[in-house]
Formats: structure tokens, C-alpha cells, sequence
């Protein structure tokens, strides 16, 4: 029927029926050129592990009470442990939350520990030189 006069149901305008030209896309590859990405899942012991990190780091700083979090930041370390030992054998899940929570652990306990040597060498020295406290 292309090629040929007919009335525009619509309009009933005379029209010309034609054959649109369609050009064919090349017959190579077509998954030559696709990338894919693979994104990787939010590990749960890693944020676990950042959230304990983050406590921990929120109270490491008081004296003496401190050393109360470094039960808190070794728990957290294990998760972290945990979290990359995961995202290394199961290729779901970021190494991001586990990184950040293992460095928070061992920071905040580092920092407890750190301050209550300080002030009890400071309360030693004090006792030394026959100084209140």
C-alpha cells in the first residue's frame, strides 16, 4: 500500500503512504563495548563496628572512666575483623565501614588508655613532690 493516496481517518486529509527508511545497526559485538560496575552492599559489621568506635571515642577522653570503653572498642574491633574478613571472601560488601570502624577502635582505645596513664603519672609525680592534689 506504499505509495498510494488515502484519507486520513482522523483528518480525512489526503495522504501518502510511505516505507520509513530504517537503518540497520551494525552486526558487531553488541556487549563489545558495555562496561558493567558492580556495586558492593553496606557491610553490617563494619557499621556496627563504627558505631561502637564512635561511643567509645565519645567517653574515651575521661580519665579513669575511660578505661571503662576499652571492653566497648575491642568489640568493636572484632566486628571490624569480621566485616573485612567478609567483604574479602564474599565480594558484596565494601571494605569502607570495616576500615573506618577498626581505626576508631583502636584510636579511642588507644586515647583511653593514654589519658588515664597521663593523669595517674601526674597524681604519682604530684605524691612525689609532696604536692596536694
Amino acid at each position: 500500500m506504499a505509495g498510494q493516496m488515502f484519507a486520513c481517518p482522523h483528518c480525512g486529509l489526503e495522504t501518502k503512504l510511505f516505507i520509513p527508511n530504517v537503518t540497520k545497526a551494525p552486526a558487531n559485538n553488541p556487549l563489545q563495548n558495555v562496561s558493567v560496575e558492580i556495586k558492593r552492599g553496606v557491610s553490617p559489621f563494619g557499621i556496627a563496628s563504627l558505631v561502637l568506635g564512635v561511643i567509645a571515642c565519645i567517653f574515651c577522653w575521661i580519665p579513669l572512666l575511660g578505661l571503662l570503653v576499652i571492653p566497648l572498642a575491642f568489640i568493636g574491633l572484632l566486628l571490624a575483623i569480621v566485616g573485612l574478613i567478609m567483604a574479602g571472601v564474599s565480594k558484596k560488601t565494601g571494605f569502607a565501614f570495616p576500615v573506618s570502624g577498626l581505626i576508631v577502635c583502636l584510636l579511642s582505645g588507644f586515647i583511653a588508655v593514654a589519658i588515664t596513664g597521663s593523669v595517674a603519672a601526674a597524681f604519682a609525680h604530684g605524691k612525689q613532690t609532696n604536692q596536694e592534689q
